[in-house]
Parts: C-alpha cells; sequence; structure tokens
C-alpha cells in the first residue's frame, strides 16, 4: 500500500498509534522529487508514491530494495534484476536528498538515516537528467523534530544466520540540529552445493551518517551530511565440470565516501535559492583465487563524482511559479589489475580493465507551473545537458493535473528521459579463453526514451483510496551487448542498437482505518517488447499481484502480514527455459514492552519459494526462507 507520507522523526508512524502513545495525529509531509520544490501530496502535478519509515521497519526491510518490493509495479528480482514499470535498474535515477547517487548496485544501500522514500514513475528527464529515463527513487532525510535528544533503535537476530542493528541519535537545540545514525549489518552465504556456486554472497556491511544543520539568519539556513559505508561480499563464481573449469573464489570489497553542503536562501514571497556542492568517492577492490592453481588476480577500482548545484524556485504558492537551475559535474571512473602466477594460456584478464576515464557535464533547466483554478494545474518544462563526450541532448516535459471533485485527482504527463553511456561501457576491455572478449565503445551515444504517464486517485470516503494508472516507454538507442562470431571465442561490444516499447497499468485498493486497520490490495500488468525482433524484453514479468492486512489485536499484539504473486517472465530471450510463476507470503507480528518499544518476531518467504540451481536463468529468490526477532525502542521514552 503508498500512503501519504507523515512526519515521524524518530518515532514510528501511525500504524503504530495503538501500540506507541502520540500526542497527536501525525501531519502529512510535503512532496519534492517530481517537481525539485516542496508541495502537497495530495495537489502535486507529478504522481509520486511515497514509501514512510514505519512502512519500511514493519516490513523486515534492511535495503532500499526490500523497502520497494511491494510497491504495485516494482518488480525485486535480486540478484538478477529489478524492474520499475518494466525498466531495468540501469535506467532507474536513484537520488538521496535529491543529489545523484554513485553506486554500482543503489538498491542495496541501507536505508537506517531514510525518513521516506518517494518513487517518481514518468518522463523525468527535465529535472533530474542524466539517468531519469522513466523513473526516480529520492531517498529523503529529515532533521530531528524535538528540542533535545532523541533517536531510536533497532537489534535484529535472523537465519539465514545474520544480524542487523541500527542506531539514530538525533540533537536538537532550537535553530541547530545535528544527527548520527549506524548501520551494522552481516548475513552468511547461501550455497545449493556445498562446493558449487555461491547463489548469495555473504555479506558484511557497516554504514555511517554524520547530518547537521542551522539556520544562520531569517532568510538563510544550511545543512550538510557526510557517509562512509564499507561492503564485503565473498562468493564462488563457478564450479568444476568435466573439463576441469576451476573453483573461483571471489572476494569484493568497497569503501564509499560522499559529503554534500547546501545553502538555502530564503528571499520571502515563495523565492528562494539553493545552492550545494558534493563530492562522492567509491574505492573498490576485487580478489579472484583459483584453488589449487596458484593464480590470483586482483583489481582496484576508483570511481569519483563532483558536482555543484543551484536551484532557484520563484512564486511558489502564486498562479504562476517557475523553477530554474544550472549544475555542473565530473565524474572519473579508473580500474587497475595485477595478475599473479597467471599461466600463458589464461594470459588475459579474468577481470576487466577499464581506461581512466573523464565525463565533464553542464546542464541548464527550466520548468513553469501555472495553478489558474483550484482544480487545474499544468506543468512545462527543458532541459539541456552536454559533455565532453557527447552532444546537447534536450529533455522536454508537460503535465497537467486536473480535480474536478475534492476526493477525485486526475494527472497527466509526457516528456523525454536519457542516460548517458557508463565508464564501464566505454572503456571495458576484458578477454577470457574460455568466455571471450568483451569491449567498450568510444562512439556509444546516450539512450533516450520518451514517456506517457496518466493516473486517476479517487478517495470517495476517508478510509478508502482508489487508484490506477497507465503508462507507456518508448526506448531509443539502448545499450546492449552484441555478439560477434571471432575464433576461438566469441567477441561481445557494447553497442547502441536496442528499441523497446514498454507499456502497463496499475490499479490498487486500500482501505486504512490507522491503527485499528490497513488492508490494500493491487495489481500489475505489463508489456515490454523489442521493437525490431517483436519478442519479450527478457525477465520482465507480464502480470504480478500485491496485497497486505495489518492492525493490532487485543494485547496491543500488532501484525503484518504480505502476500506477492510474480507471473511467469521471459528469461533467456529466445531459449526456452523460463521461472515458474510464484507467490511469496511474509509476516510479522509484535508487541509492547514498555511505552515507544517493541518486540517483533517475523519472516520473509515464508513458504520457501527457492530458485531452482539446475535451472539457468531462474528468477525466483536465492536465499528461500528468512526468519527474525528483533527489539526496537525510540527515546527519550514517552508517557506510559
Amino acid at each position: 500500500m503508498v500512503t501519504e507520507a507523515v512526519s515521524l522523526g524518530h518515532g514510528w508512524g501511525p500504524l503504530a498509534e495503538g501500540v506507541f502513545a502520540q500526542e497527536e495525529p501525525a501531519r502529512p509531509k510535503p512532496v519534492v522529487t517530481g517537481t525539485r520544490t516542496e508541495e502537497p501530496k495530495a495537489t502535486s502535478i507529478v504522481d509520486v508514491e511515497v514509501v514512510e519509515r514505519e512502512r519500511i521497519v514493519l516490513e523486515g526491510a534492511t535495503d532500499v530494495g526490500d523497502s520497494l518490493e511491494h510497491v504495485v509495479g516494482i518488480y525485486d528480482l535480486r540478484p538478477f534484476a529489478f524492474f520499475v514499470d518494466g525498466i531495468d535498474l540501469r535506467r532507474v535515477l536513484l537520488l538521496e536528498d535529491g543529489e545523484r547517487m554513485l553506486l554500482d548496485d543503489p538498491v542495496d544501500l541501507p536505508i537506517t538515516d531514510t525518513d521516506r522514500i518517494e518513487v517518481v514513475r514518468g518522463p523525468l528527464g527535465s529535472p533530474w537528467g542524466n539517468g531519469a529515463l522513466g523513473a526516480a527513487i529520492n531517498l529523503i532525510s529529515e532533521p530531528p523534530v524535538p528540542d533535545g535528544w532523541s533517536g531510536n533503535a533497532r537489534l535484529e537476530g535472523r537465519y539465514r544466520w545474520g544480524a542487523l542493528i541500527t542506531r539514530n541519535i538525533g540533537l536538537r537545540g532550537g535553530d541547530l540540529w545535528a544527527a548520527f545514525d549506524a548501520t551494522v549489518h552481516a548475513a552468511d552465504s547461501v550455497h545449493p552445493t556445498e562446493e558449487g556456486p555461491v547463489s548469495v554472497p555473504s555479506l558484511k556491511q557497516q554504514s555511517f551518517v554524520f547530518r547537521a544543520g542551522m539556520r544562520v539568519s531569517k532568510k538563510f539556513r544550511a545543512d550538510s551530511r557526510f557517509r562512509y559505508a564499507r561492503v564485503v561480499e565473498k562468493a564462488r563464481q563457478s564450479e568444476p565440470d568435466p573439463d576441469g573449469m576451476p573453483i573461483i573464489d571471489v572476494t569484493e570489497e568497497s569503501h564509499r565516501i560522499s559529503a554534500r553542503f547546501r545553502g538555502i536562501f530564503e528571499l520571502g514571497r515563495g523565492h528562494d535559492l539553493t545552492m550545494s556542492a558534493s563530492t562522492q568517492w567509491i574505492i573498490g577492490s576485487d580478489e579472484l583465487d583459483v584453488r589449487d592453481s596458484g593464480i590470483r588476480q586482483s583489481a582496484s577500482t576508483l570511481h569519483t563524482l563532483h558536482a555543484i548545484e543551484t536551484v532557484g524556485s520563484f512564486g511558489r504558492g502564486a498562479p504562476l511559479s517557475t523553477v530554474v537551475g544550472l549544475r555542473a559535474e565530473v565524474e572519473r571512473f579508473a580500474r587497475d589489475i595485477e595478475l599473479r602466477d597467471l599461466p600463458a594460456s589464461e594470459s588475459s584478464a579474468l577481470l576487466g580493465n577499464v581506461d581512466p576515464s573523464l565525463v565533464a557535464t553542464g546542464a541548464g533547466f527550466a520548468e513553469l507551473r501555472g495553478d489558474p483554478l483550484k482544480s487545474l494545474s499544468w506543468l512545462a518544462g527543458i532541459r539541456v545537458e552536454g559533455s565532453n563526450r557527447f552532444g546537447p541532448f534536450v529533455a522536454p516535459r508537460g503535465a497537467v493535473a486536473v480535480r474536478p471533485l475534492s476526493w477525485l485527482n486526475f494527472r497527466f504527463e509526457g516528456g523525454r528521459g536519457f542516460r548517458s553511456p557508463t565508464p564501464v561501457e566505454l572503456g571495458l576491455d576484458v578477454e577470457s579463453s574460455r568466455a571471450g572478449r568483451v569491449i567498450g565503445s568510444e562512439t556509444l551515444e546516450p539512450e533516450s526514451a520518451w514517456t506517457i504517464n496518466g493516473s486517476a486517485e479517487a478517495r470517495p470516503v476517508r478510509p478508502l483510496l482508489l487508484r490506477a494508472r497507465g503508462y507507456g516507454h518508448w526506448i531509443e538507442d539502448a545499450i546492449e551487448l552484441v555478439g560477434y562470431p571471432t575464433f576461438p571465442a566469441p567477441t561481445f561490444r557494447y553497442e547502441n542498437i536496442a528499441r523497446a516499447r514498454i507499456a502497463g497499468i496499475d490499479a490498487e485498493i486500500s482501505y486504512d482505518l490507522g491503527a485499528k486497520l490497513q488492508t490494500s490490495v493491487g495489481y500489475s500488468f505489463l508489456h515490454a517488447r523489442d521493437v525490431d525482433s517483436d519478442e519479450p524484453l527478457p525477465g520482465r514479468p507480464p502480470h504480478g499481484f500485491w496485497a497486505s492486512f495489518r492492525g493490532v489485536l487485543p494485547l496491543e499484539i500488532s501484525f503484518v502480514t504480505k502476500l506477492r504473486y510474480v507471473a511467469s517472465p521471459e528469461t533467456l530471450g529466445a531459449q526456452s527455459i523460463e521461472t515458474p510463476s510464484y507467490a511469496i507470503f511474509d509476516a510479522r507480528i509484535g508487541r509492547p514492552i514498555w511505552p515507544d518499544s517493541e518486540i517483533y518476531v517475523g519472516g520473509l518467504n515464508l513458504n520457501g519459494v527457492e530458485a531452482d540451481p539446475t535451472l539457468p536463468g531462474d528468477l525466483r529468490p536465492r536465499e528461500g526462507r528468512t526468519v527474525y526477532i528483533g527489539f526496537r525502542f525510540a527515546y527519550p521514552v514517552g508517557p506510559g
């Protein structure tokens, strides 16, 4: 179920009103992702879906992907795929407080410091630029609300063996505030056979975030954010076969360091100017160890992004308002490989090498909004972006919102999004005598997509919400690997060759009585085809069904149950192997021990759906059943 965002601070949200004491009802928060300005969700021109912090915790989520897997139209098929309206993760933009994130696997990011997640599906090239081909996910954090100390903690044990510890501490004194968020997460690997390949690598993850802000004067406030994250994964990449293919132990480690500084000038009368500077560093290392051979290979990766941005919002709340902005960024990527004891028969790399590359980008954008009537709003925007590698790219957007009744809302949008080639797609060069050679191309051009999106939302009575949505994407110049027959092994090259059309509809019904009862059901239909071959795009489920039921029982016992059904997708294109349709059932119960606390137990995939290791391309879950038990509390403790 997707509901309006609510004020959480460091508390636990509306569902827990029967469990945790609430002094006053939580108030809806504005959404920001669709138009880059704060506006109430009910009157937003763009259809923004919001996942609240309390819902994230109650559903047993540990990262961004877990938090979104029960949003209608989103399919979490990790480690193979993650789709939003049929668009794969490479073409979905992930933001942190409005800043583009530099991550290889963005949905694996922990969400300890996240107050809510905003999901926007539609044409987003105008406000956000590169990477927003047809969807964006924005992780929103908020400063602590009450004066003095506040915070929360969560301690959780899991089977398959693992543990999760999170802690949030906030301090506020009038116009000055600071917050510290920490996550430690560990999980064992999943391997169907003792010496076979690992389905899910073991994980050790630590994340630390420090945020601070202050109001310097009546018209100026500033904030900053620093993040450090370390991730270590260990796996086995291959298994022995009759030809003697060795077992390769793989260790991947990454360190992510990011910082952002932002100043906001509040000029009065709905005018403000935001200036920000950010830097991101990802330092990675990979180790390959071919068992019983003495062959080892190590690779080091450095990926950086430095950006400055200025955004002005003028006339907010007036019948005519505008947002204009300028952005400049520099992205660098390099990968170096060291080979040790490599025999002549394997003289080429097992890991890919990428020559150092630099992409410098500049962009300007503007959006004009009109509100001629209380029941009618429109928006028109455009973005022009260019770089030292690619010529100017123009991304227009238009949207209309009609509210004929106070409880009925229609939204329509259309526009263009784009994605520039990544440094890997530009400069990769990896060769193996067994698998062949994979190379990038310096001649790649940005992908583009024209998108239309329409939605209707009705709340005829307060507890009942009806939503329906339809969308279409026309993708051009999609970057894919193309194989060429060469001796002794094939060569694969990244090229702009694919064209695709994607269309779908979503429908959702939810009933919300606050702490007493919340229930929802949703359905999604997806049609995704390659334009040239008319074959289905691989991995996209044609149908999906979502249901949830939650509330509070006697003795203050809260419960959450969820069901997710995924219809059989096409997994390997022209090949006949398919993933069977499957359903996953999750459940959780909890009870307070003292005010603002809860002990809970739950399970994910309780019916034990698991991929068949002998079936290539099986997209069912690799982890199987997961059971967890935990304890969480907020402080200071409320009245008992």
